[in-house]
C-alpha cells in the first residue's frame, strides 16, 4: 500500500465523452417535470413499449429532458437501446423519481440544493450528482479550501496540466491520496504532486464525469460504503480508510505543480516542440450545449478545437459515398446526370419525387439511397418543427415515406435471394457484380474456350456479370473454373 498523507490532488486531462450539464436538475425540479409526463399519461400519451405517443408535448418533454440520453448516448454506446432509455424513463416518472430523496438524501448535506441526472454507466442509466460550487459549499462551507494530492498521468497530460496552469484555466480532476492497487494504465508513467482547490474527497472511486461547463459529476450509487458508512468525505484529511482497497478519489482543480517524476526516469522538461494545450478554447467550445443535438465530442474534433486534429481533404472527384470526417452531406454524389432532384415538404411531394423518371431510370441501389435521404431529411425536419400544422404535414410525409422504405428493404432481400456467388453458391448482397442464377447453357460461356468441354455439369449454377461488370478470363476456386467478373 502507498500511504500519501500530506500530499493532496492530481490533475490529467479529460477521457471520454462530455455531459451536457443541461440535463441536471434539482429533485424537485425532476418531480415536476415527472408529474407533466403523469399529466400527458392521464390523457393516453405515454413512452411504454418502447414507443413515443404521437402527441407534441410528450414528443417535446422526451427531446428536452432526455434528448441526450434517446439520441447521443445511444449512438455512443451500443449497448444502450433507445427501447432501454423509453422504458427508463417510465420507470422514472411512475416511480424511482419519488424515491430518489429517501435512498440518497442521508450521504448529502443538503440534497434539495443539489443538481441530478442520469447517464449511461455499465448498462444502465444511472443517477449522477453535481459537484459545482453550490455542492462544495454545503458539503465543506467553502470553495477555497487547499489540499495535496497525487496523479498519474502520460507525457501529453502532464503538459496539458503545465499549459492549463499557466493560463489560470483551473479544470476539476480526480485525484488520490491512498492507493492500495498499482494504476491500472501503464501510459500513465508519470506521477505529479499537485495542489489545487478542493471540490469533493471521496473514500473511494466514485466513477466520476466532466461536464461540458467544466464541472465533475459522481456517481450516486458509489456513495455508500461498507458498514453503512457514507463514501462523501467530510473532512479531506481523514479520507483514508479504504474497505473496498483499491484508492480514493479527491476531485481538486490544480492551481499549481508541487513536484512529480516518470516512472524510473526524470520528468521531461517542456519546450517549444510541444504545442500548447487550447484549454481556453475547450473551455469555450465543450459542445456549447444549449441544446441536446449539439453535444457531439467528434465534433469537436472535426472542427479542430482538439490539438493534433489531421482532417483529410476531401477528394477532387467524389464516389457518390460522403468520405469519412468530410462536410459533404449524405449520399453527396458529384455526378450531375445521377442526380435527383427531391422535395419533401408534404407527403405529395415525395409521391411527385419517387414518379420523376429520373429516379425510376435508376437502378435498386441508387433508388435506396434516395428513399434513405428523404426520410432523414424528413425525419430531422419533423423532430425540429414547432408548428403545429407544419409538425402534422410532416408526420403524414414522415409515415409515407417509412412506408417506401420498408418497401424498399423488402425487395432488396428477394433481390439478394435471387442472386448467387458462384464461389460458394450461397446468396450474395445485392449489388456484389454477380448477376442472376441461369440454367445451363443459357449463359454463352459455360464451356472452357481451350477443351470446349462444358464447365458445369448439368443442373450446377452458371452465372453471368452484372450491368456495368464484365467477364475477363477465368478464376479456379475449390477444383473448378468460374468467370471472373471485373467491373467495366
Amino acid at each position: 500500500m502507498i500511504n500519501l498523507i500530506n500530499i493532496l490532488n492530481e490533475v490529467f486531462p479529460v477521457r471520454g465523452y462530455y455531459r451536457p450539464e443541461s440535463s441536471f436538475h434539482t429533485i424537485s425540479e425532476w418531480e415536476a417535470i415527472s408529474k407533466e409526463f403523469l399529466a400527458l399519461q392521464s390523457q393516453g400519451y405515454d413512452v411504454r413499449g418502447g414507443q413515443i405517443s404521437n402527441n407534441d408535448q410528450l414528443i417535446e418533454l422526451v427531446n428536452k429532458y432526455f434528448g441526450y440520453q434517446l439520441y447521443s448516448e445511444t449512438e455512443l454506446f451500443s449497448q444502450l437501446t433507445k427501447k432501454m432509455v423509453l422504458d427508463f424513463i417510465e420507470d422514472f416518472v411512475n416511480h424511482r423519481v419519488w424515491s430518489l430523496k429517501d435512498e440518497f438524501e442521508k450521504y448529502i448535506v443538503n440534497f434539495d440544493n443539489d443538481k441530478i441526472a442520469f447517464f449511461y454507466s455499465r448498462g444502465a442509466l444511472e443517477p449522477y450528482i453535481l459537484l459545482d460550487e453550490q455542492f462544495t459549499e454545503d458539503t465543506y462551507g467553502s470553495n477555497d479550501i487547499q489540499v495535496v494530492s497525487y496523479h498519474y498521468t502520460t507525457e501529453e497530460g502532464y503538459k496539458n496540466i503545465v499549459d492549463s496552469i499557466s493560463q489560470g484555466i483551473h479544470i476539476p480532476i480526480s485525484t488520490f491520496t491512498t492507493q492500495f492497487k498499482e494504476f491500472f494504465k501503464p501510459e500513465s508513467n508519470i506521477l505529479l504532486k499537485l495542489k489545487g482547490d478542493l471540490v469533493a474527497a471521496f473514500q473511494s472511486d466514485v466513477k466520476s464525469i466532466t461536464t461540458d461547463k467544466g464541472h465533475k459529476a459522481a456517481n450516486l450509487f458509489r456513495f455508500s460504503f461498507p458498514d453503512n458508512e457514507n463514501n462523501l468525505c467530510r473532512n479531506w484529511i481523514e479520507c483514508q480508510q479504504n474497505k473496498t482497497y483499491l484508492w480514493n478519489e479527491i476531485i481538486m482543480k490544480p492551481t499549481e505543480i508541487l513536484d512529480g517524476k516518470r516512472v524510473n526516469q526524470s520528468l521531461p522538461k517542456l519546450d517549444e516542440n510541444y504545442p500548447p494545450y487550447k484549454a481556453d478554447m475547450i473551455l469555450k467550445t465543450r459542445y456549447k450545449a444549449s441544446d441536446v443535438w449539439t453535444n457531439d465530442p467528434k465534433l469537436a474534433v472535426k472542427k479542430g478545437y482538439l490539438e493534433g486534429n489531421t482532417k483529410k481533404p476531401d477528394p477532387k472527384k467524389g464516389t457518390g459515398k460522403k468520405p469519412k470526417g468530410s462536410d459533404r452531406r449524405l449520399y453527396t454524389d458529384e455526378n450531375p446526370k445521377d442526380t435527383v432532384r427531391i422535395k419533401f415538404k408534404t407527403a405529395q411531394d415525395i409521391k411527385n419525387t419517387l414518379a420523376k423518371k429520373s429516379f425510376k431510370a435508376k437502378p435498386h441501389a441508387r433508388k435506396s439511397q434516395v428513399i434513405n435521404l428523404i426520410h432523414q431529411r424528413v425525419r430531422a425536419a419533423y423532430g425540429k418543427a414547432k408548428d403545429p400544422e407544419v409538425k402534422s404535414r410532416l408526420k403524414r410525409a414522415l409515415n409515407y415515406i417509412e412506408k417506401r422504405k420498408e418497401a424498399s428493404k423488402k425487395k432488396t432481400k428477394i433481390l439478394n435471394k435471387e442472386t448467387s456467388n458462384p464461389q460458394s453458391g450461397k446468396a450474395v448482397p445485392y449489388g456484389s457484380g454477380y448477376g442472376q442464377v441461369k440454367k445451363e447453357g443459357t449463359c454463352g460461356y459455360n464451356k472452357d474456350v481451350k477443351t470446349n468441354k462444358t464447365l458445369n455439369a448439368p443442373g450446377k449454377l452458371n452465372e453471368k456479370c452484372w450491368k456495368g461488370y464484365t467477364q475477363k478470363g477465368f478464376k479456379k476456386m475449390f477444383g473448378k473454373r468460374y468467370p471472373n467478373c471485373v467491373k467495366k
